[in-house]
């Protein structure tokens, strides 16, 4: 016992300065940016000449927060990996930072507890330049199509050069999100893939895309010969969820009323953080992110993880495209190699103090004689606190992408992989988060009331927009001759979707205005993926793309933007290309639901 009570007492006592001085050798391991600026890091494949990455996050506002943060931590695991500055793209509206409801003005986080992810950030593009076309651009390494736009910096990556790409936002059905201008089409990512594969743009490409619906971006659209792997946050029906929101545990700090990160997301980054990317194949950090994006596969608060394009890939090492610096756990995974005594990165947090002690004491111990297992106990049991993630963390067996993994790493660490079971919110619904957190904290009735119609006037504007889809696909149904031609390219009975309307007796030969689309059939057009395009068919969302964007256009000129909500009806939209209704039928019958405002949303 009193060896025991000597042995804490010594490690308490020297656990300040050795921990200083351990902050300062971790955060240097954390980057080792090489001296030389034309190479980055070593690639398992030596004919490799550089790395290249495009991270972008597709959105702005505060209810978005989560999206930038992504981007930013991502940003930050990709220049501690060693990438070079000069070859990444960063493409973020940046708003959040000065932003009235930021709490810590001038900082981003993305983890409860975690560093600020902003810190050293300087965006490539920001505000309005954040849109499709200079993101194409930018990937396929046209630097003239964004001559005086931001930094001017694109992928310009040969033959020899691997390319990671992340996005992380609002999707739909055959769409992704962007802070201004219009969505980017999944037609028109693929022929810019497409385009750059023939240019000998690159050698392979890595895509991680963090949205709604992401695996309607791919499925039946890349093909596996074209170099691209790709792992998306669900498949082409499903919510992607957020995550770290108000209310959950573990949840923000407190003054922070938004979700700080997505589920896909964070799993993906802070794997990154805790393996060792030399060892960890892709198909291993793909089932550690599935295992966690699907709640251990309950899918109770989860969606389906999807893979996409040449899967062949896989075997390869995830620091190929994430970095090979990323060789496991640092306490302060930010890029920055040697900070100040003063800066944020020497200054150790509690679980990571409790980290450097068990190794003081475990050295000590081993000089003494003493407790030889106090190595394998205690360490692990203060790893498990210091981990991303930390309250619960599960065992990383082969189901959680063990069978993935290479040799034993850098020392043969058996360290866990974090495998935090936390809540998780669906992405639309996370929006609302914030003003479900402000009725929460309100203070006296007079504040609480205005936060719940706040809270009112947003589900409000919801139900008018999803009214304005169900009438949308009610009127085309009973139009003509768009009508009979949409339910026989469906396969309905006419006599069976047309019904009644209430109180009135009714034959097919009356009127149309006494007839009205059953229910089922008008929720399955608007809600439901139709002709045999299921998730996992193996069939895009649609075939024909003008068709897509005349019909979107369609919407948006009578009833306004589709926003991050109403994109969700580009399921309808795209149901009605396929069963050959054209954009001429949906404005007209649009024009009608709408009564010409574009303020009904």
């Amino acid at each position: 016992m009193r060896a025991v009570c000597l042995l804490l007492l010594l490690g308490a006592a020297w656990s300040a300065r050795i921990s200083k001085d351990m902050a300062s050798i971790v955060a240097k391991d954390a980057v080792q940016v090489p001296e030389t600026p034309d190479r980055d890091f070593i690639d398992e494949d030596e004919d490799v000449l550089y790395h290249w990455a495009v991270v972008i996050a597709g959105s702005n506002g505060w209810w978005n927060y989560r999206h930038q943060a992504d981007a930013c931590h991502a940003y930050q695991v990709l220049r501690r990996g060693g990438l070079q500055p000069q070859r990444i793209v960063l493409m973020i509206y940046d708003d959040l930072v000065r932003y009235h409801d930021n709490p810590k003005p001038g900082s981003l986080f993305n983890r409860p507890g975690g560093p600020d992810v902003y810190r050293g950030i300087k965006p490539d593009y920001r505000g309005e330049d954040v849109n499709a076309a200079n993101f194409l651009a930018v990937l396929r390494g046209d630097a003239a199509a964004v001559a005086n736009v931001g930094s001017g910096k694109v992928v310009g990556s040969g033959p020899q050069d691997r390319v990671f790409v992340f996005y992380s936002d609002h999707g739909s059905p055959g769409v992704l999100g962007m802070p201004t201008g219009g969505f980017l089409y999944a037609d028109q990512l693929l022929a810019t893939i497409r385009a750059k594969r023939e240019a000998d743009g690159y050698k392979e490409m890595v895509m991680y895309i963090e949205a709604c619906e992401s695996g309607s971006m791919f499925e039946g659209l890349l093909p596996p010969d074209l170099g691209v792997y790709v792992a998306t946050a669900s498949n082409a029906e499903e919510s992607s969820w957020g995550t770290y929101c108000p209310g959950m545990e573990p949840g923000p700090p407190e003054g922070f009323d938004t979700c700080l990160g997505d589920l896909f997301s964070v799993a993906w980054m802070e794997d990154s953080e805790w393996e060792d990317l030399r060892a960890l194949t892709l198909q291993g950090q793909f089932e550690a992110v599935r295992a966690r994006t699907s709640n251990n596969f309950t899918y109770n608060m989860g969606s389906h993880a999807m893979q996409y394009g040449q899967l062949s890939m896989t075997d390869q090492a995830s620091g190929n495209y994430i970095g090979m610096e990323n060789k496991g756990w640092a306490p302060d995974p930010i890029s920055p190699a040697t900070p100040s005594a003063s800066s944020p990165a020497a200054t150790l947090d509690p679980a990571t103090r409790v980290w450097s002690l068990m190794r003081i004491i475990k050295w000590i111990a081993h000089l003494l004689g003493l407790r030889p297992d106090l190595q394998s106990s205690s360490e692990a049991s203060a790893a498990a606190v210091a981990a991303p993630g930390s309250s619960a963390v599960a065992a990383a067996g082969a189901a959680n992408g063990g069978s993935g993994s290479r040799g034993g790493g850098a020392g043969g660490s058996k360290r866990e992989r974090p495998r935090a079971k936390h809540a998780a919110v669906r992405q639309r619904d996370a929006d609302l988060e914030p003003l479900r957190h402000r009725v929460r904290k309100a203070k006296g009735d007079t504040e609480r009331a205005e936060a719940q119609a706040a809270l009112d006037r947003e589900v409000s504007k919801r139900s008018t927009i999803d009214a304005t889809a169900a009438s949308l696909a009610s009127a085309l149904l009973l139009s003509r001759p768009a009508g009979p031609s949409l339910m026989a390219q469906l396969g309905w009975e006419q006599a069976a979707v047309l019904a009644p309307a209430p109180g009135l007796l009714s034959t097919a030969a009356s009127a149309p205005n006494s007839l009205k689309p059953g229910a089922k059939y008008v929720e399955q057009l608007v809600g439901s993926s139709l002709l045999g395009r299921t998730a996992g068919s193996g069939k895009a969302v649609v075939d024909d793309w003008e068709c897509l964007r005349g019909m979107v256009a369609a919407w948006e000129g009578a009833c306004g933007q589709m926003d991050q909500y109403a994109m969700k009806h580009t399921r309808l939209l795209a149901n009605l290309c396929n069963a050959g209704v054209q954009p001429a039928h949906v404005r007209d019958a649009v024009r009608g639901v709408c009564a010409g405002s574009k303020q009904a949303q």
